[in-house]
């Protein structure tokens, strides 16, 4: 028979390697953040391209409304 388990003690850590690791945490988070960051910054620029591409879109086609709206007043005067 073995002998029954007591609680295991708390494994001491030297200081040096635990400041160690609370570095290597915060250099992980900071990458991280600075991924979503870039992430985030080319979704920006993306969206500022599809927002400039559907107001010249928008300008093009009240040009195109515009001017068949002239063509039709054009037509109706020259018949009156």
């Amino acid at each position: 028979m073995t002998a029954p388990r007591t609680k295991s003690s708390k494994r001491i850590v030297p200081a040096a390697k635990t400041a160690a690791t609370a570095e290597d945490r915060l250099d992980n988070r900071l990458a991280a953040a600075e991924r979503d960051r870039d992430a985030l910054r080319f979704e920006l620029d993306a969206a500022h391209d599809r927002i400039a591409d559907l107001e010249r879109r928008q300008s093009e086609i009240a040009k195109r409304i515009a001017s068949v709206l002239k063509s039709l007043h054009n037509l109706d005067a020259s018949k009156g």
